[in-house]
C-alpha cells in the first residue's frame, strides 16, 4: 500500500548566540542548502519568532531574545535556516516518512557545525 501525502515545505530555524554581523561570511562554507540570516526586529519573520514563543508585546520578545537566549544584537537576530520538502497528512508533519538523508540533516548537521565554531 502506497503512502499519498501530501509535500509540503518545513521552514527550520536555529538561532545564534553572542554572534554579529559577520556570521554571514560562513554562508560560503554551509551545505546542503543552509543559510546563515540575519533577521530584523521589524520583520516578518521576527514577528514568527514572536508567535512561536507566545510572547504577544514586542518588547517582551525583544528582552527574551537578549536577556534570556543571548541571541539579539541590537535589533537583529542571526540564525541558520534550511527548507525541506516534507510529507504532511491532515495537515500534520508526518517525521516517520521524512527522507532519511533529510533527517539525519536536520538533526545532527547544524548542531555539529555551531559545536565547530563556537570552540
Amino acid at each position: 500500500m502506497e503512502d499519498n501525502f501530501e509535500i509540503k515545505q518545513l521552514h527550520c530555524l536555529w538561532l545564534l548566540g553572542n554572534v554579529d554581523k559577520s556570521i554571514l561570511k560562513l554562508n560560503n562554507i554551509l551545505k546542503y542548502g543552509f543559510e546563515v540570516t540575519e533577521i530584523d526586529h521589524m520583520s516578518e519573520q521576527f514577528k514568527t519568532i514572536q508567535k512561536l514563543e507566545r510572547l504577544k508585546d514586542h518588547a517582551g520578545i525583544c528582552n527574551r531574545l537578549s536577556l534570556d537566549y543571548d541571541c539579539m544584537l541590537y535589533t537583529k537576530v542571526y540564525g541558520i535556516k534550511g527548507v525541506f520538502d516534507v510529507p504532511v497528512d491532515g495537515g500534520m508533519v508526518r517525521f516517520d516518512k521524512i527522507d532519511e538523508n533529510d533527517r539525519e540533516i536536520i538533526r545532527e548537521y547544524v548542531p555539529s557545525f555551531v559545536s565547530k565554531i563556537s570552540v
